[in-house]
């Protein structure tokens, strides 16, 4: 599905809800001021065409960097390669303070990994940390996660559940129990 978005710039919008610009309407699009940073563009001989170009021309400011294959990795978007050999439970370890902290960091871990869950957490790294980075603001905490010392640490929210005497089984039930909900 293709829509104007500028004058007679198009983009295109795949099955997945991703939207991609050709080369020579992201280059159309550059020329004219807009901040390709956050735009997927698709690998073509336009884009090859235009930064060869622009190299020529001793044009820097102008090559258009964020070219990706349309099979791109949703994941590898969103810069997780840094968080792909990230310790979850060996770096929240080290944001403990107190014996109490550590187990039931441990605890904890011991849940998400039973549960296959390490990616999640190793995404939710990755948020704060964007978050932080650009400045934006985020929620205190809301529903049963805020049972999780392991999400407090990380940053996702701001309730301590220790403080609060705050049940982690209210939050991750044991598998064996799933059952009956």
């Amino acid at each position: 599905m293709s829509r104007v978005i500028h004058g007679d710039i198009k983009r295109h919008v795949d099955a997945q809800g991703q939207v991609w610009f050709n080369g020579s309407d992201a280059a159309e699009l550059l020329l004219r001021g807009f901040d390709l940073d956050r735009l997927h563009i698709k690998i073509s001989s336009d884009v090859e065409q235009h930064n060869a170009w622009c190299v020529k021309k001793d044009k820097g400011d102008y090559i258009i960097r964020n070219v990706v294959e349309p099979s791109h990795d949703r994941l590898n978007t969103w810069k997780l390669a840094q968080f792909a050999e990230l310790d979850v439970r060996k770096t929240v370890l080290s944001l403990c303070n107190t014996d109490v902290e550590r187990k039931r960091v441990d605890l904890e871990m011991d849940l998400f990994e039973d549960r296959n869950m390490l990616p999640i957490l190793k995404l939710m790294f990755r948020l704060v940390d964007h978050f932080r980075r650009n400045n934006i603001v985020w929620g205190v905490g809301r529903g049963s996660s805020v049972n999780s010392f392991v999400l407090y640490k990380i940053g996702i929210h701001k309730i301590n559940p220790l403080m609060h005497g705050l049940d982690i089984f209210d939050f991750l039930r044991p598998l064996n129990n799933l059952h009956t909900l």
